[in-house]
């Protein structure tokens, strides 16, 4: 009985207290983009966090697919676990200071110039990303096709994190005996901000 009457306040609270408006939109990236610009009359959500939401989402109802199939129940959340750490690490080898002091957005641009379109801006990456993991693997395919998939799309992004590092943070045993003058020129870049190399020499 007292479980009910606590229930019943709080669903009154919410009937009395608060005011619900609903925003029609035509498409699910249109929800995002409606939500970010709501969202942005307090503290403003950065576009990468956007992306990991989304990304993650995803990649919840793929393992949800998969229970029993490839993974078993008692691993789903060690699974979305280890994906959570792949992120964390990724994140940790381009942000810290330690290491490649670099703003993650422009990261993900990086990314996104050399797979997904070579044309897009840092401010368009959020939806680049959305609309890659919306579309068939094959633009030839219709609906119903195998999707872009958000664990692959976290383990590219994992394997080029590690890549940038070591643009960012160049270490002589990381390029061979033989090239000795590729750390001094990364080191060059580095110091004078010629950041756009970094689609060339990563692609």
């Amino acid at each position: 009985r007292n479980f009910y009457s606590h229930l019943n306040g709080l669903v009154d609270t919410l009937r009395k207290n608060f005011q619900y408006i609903i925003v029609p939109v035509k498409e699910e990236i249109d929800a995002q983009k409606k939500f970010d610009t709501i969202n942005n009359r307090g503290d403003k959500l950065k576009n990468e966090d956007l992306i990991k939401t989304r990304i993650f989402s995803l990649l919840y109802l793929d393992l949800e697919k998969e229970i029993g199939k490839t993974i078993p129940e008692r691993k789903f959340q060690t699974t979305l676990d280890d994906f959570e750490k792949k992120w964390s690490d990724m994140r940790e080898r381009v942000e810290i200071k330690s290491k490649s002091k670099y703003r993650f957005d422009k990261f993900l641009h990086h990314f996104v110039v050399i797979y997904i379109d070579h044309k897009s801006k840092t401010e368009e990456i959020f939806e680049k990303i959305i609309n890659y993991l919306d579309k068939p693997v094959d633009s030839s395919q219709h609906d119903g096709k195998k999707l872009h998939s958000p664990k692959k799309l976290i383990d590219d992004l994992n394997e080029f994190s590690k890549n940038f590092e070591k643009l960012r943070d160049p270490n002589p045993k990381d390029w061979g005996k033989d090239h000795p003058e590729i750390p001094y020129y990364l080191k060059k870049i580095k110091e004078y901000g010629s950041e756009i190399c970094y689609h060339t020499i990563l692609a």
